[in-house]
């Protein structure tokens, strides 16, 4: 078992900046402090002992945080022009609404409220934050076929994660072995920001899958053009942008990590585990 998603990791040149653009989305501050060697070791980013987190989270709904450790930006990175993690999707109750909220913020719209091309059921926006983060900010206008939860904040928890590789089956592959989930059967899709990213025609399709998690949240898995390279990494320190996934797992394999305190681990034991494209996934016992 894997699944819910507990935490995103993004590597921010400026804590600050995170901190008051995620606070439009009505994300508040919960923790804060350095990162102790401990931790970075687990991590295998020893750079990072010693640079500062901070930890977000919605208003009222609970068992999810965005957190923010303070490293260097990596020069030339982009999103969506590398393999790894792409983005983060957040249930949301009003898009249309939540558009306004984000004019003359932090956030940068990428993409207006626009129905899915899977689903007029399904409305979303897509925007890049300061670190260069992508959120896909989705909300349902009614029930749908699809195993999601409900958005008790206005903005709520992350509930699907994007990863991009070179291809659907490839990335299908390595997370059922590892984990026995299955993909579902890969379809043509419009993503907006990826054909922005390559200068692709408003009308271009990506092979899409996705795999169920517990806790009524998804994996998406994009194939990418094949001038897609692998993410960056930077000496010593954590990938850029969105760095990492926290999951909580019943199986997370040679435990590394115990007896760390605060969220997302509240003692649990936990393990790393580098994906099918060197993606860095956190696996936390229940």
């Amino acid at each position: 078992m894997i699944g819910p998603i507990t935490c995103v990791t993004i590597a921010a040149p400026d804590l600050g900046a995170m901190e008051d653009a995620y606070k439009h989305l009505g994300y508040q501050a919960t923790a804060g402090g350095r990162i102790p060697g401990e931790l970075a070791a687990f991590w295998g980013a020893e750079a990072a002992e010693g640079a500062q987190f901070l930890l977000m989270a919605p208003e009222t709904s609970e068992g999810f945080h965005f957190r923010f450790v303070e490293q260097p930006a990596t020069p030339g990175y982009e999103a969506y022009l590398c393999w790894g993690w792409n983005a983060a999707e957040l249930m949301v109750q009003d898009t249309d609404a939540l558009e306004q909220q984000l004019m003359g913020t932090p956030f940068h719209i990428l993409g207006p409220p626009a129905d899915l091309s899977i689903s007029d059921a399904i409305r979303a926006m897509q925007v890049q934050g300061p670190a260069k983060e992508f959120l896909y900010l989705t909300m349902f206008k009614r029930k749908t076929g699809f195993d999601v939860p409900e958005a008790v904040d206005f903005v709520d928890r992350t509930f699907i994660v994007i990863l991009g590789g070179p291809s659907v089956e490839m990335l299908a592959e390595g997370w059922g072995k590892r984990f026995g989930i299955p993909a579902s059967e890969p379809r043509p899709v419009k993503i907006t920001v990826m054909g922005q990213a390559y200068g692709l025609p408003a009308s271009h399709r990506f092979m899409l899958s996705t795999m169920p998690l517990e806790g009524s949240n998804l994996i998406e898995l994009d194939s990418m053009p094949e001038t897609a390279t692998p993410r960056p990494q930077p000496e010593g320190w954590l990938p850029p942008s969105i760095s990492m996934v926290s999951f909580t797992c019943d199986d997370p394999g040679a435990q590394t990590l115990t007896g760390q305190s605060g969220t997302p681990y509240h003692g649990r034991p936990a393990s790393m585990w580098r994906g099918p494209v060197g993606e860095w996934v956190e696996l936390i016992a229940p």
